[in-house]
């Protein structure tokens, strides 16, 4: 059988970001790799998650999280994982 050679492209070990928003209150989630930490609006209510911690936001109370301008600036590809 004939075989390809397959080009794989990896970005880097450490993500730009992370929050795991395992801090028990505050309107301030931090990131585990940089210094992009989250800003909580409008009193998202932290609660048990499926590993560790999580945020539940309620659309009615237009809750959500905003990070620093410039922190995603400079992506020109991502991801973002929620569950």
């Amino acid at each position: 059988a004939e075989s390809a050679p397959v080009s794989v492209s990896v970005g880097p070990a450490t993500p730009h970001a992370l929050w795991r928003f395992d801090e028990p209150s505050g309107a301030t989630a931090l990131s585990d790799t940089t210094a992009w930490h989250a800003t909580l609006v409008n009193s998202p209510a932290r609660v048990t998650g499926r590993i560790n911690r999580a945020v539940s936001l309620s659309a009615a109370s237009s809750q959500h999280l905003t990070v620093p301008a410039g922190a995603l600036a400079t992506l020109q590809d991502f991801t973002f994982t929620t569950w």
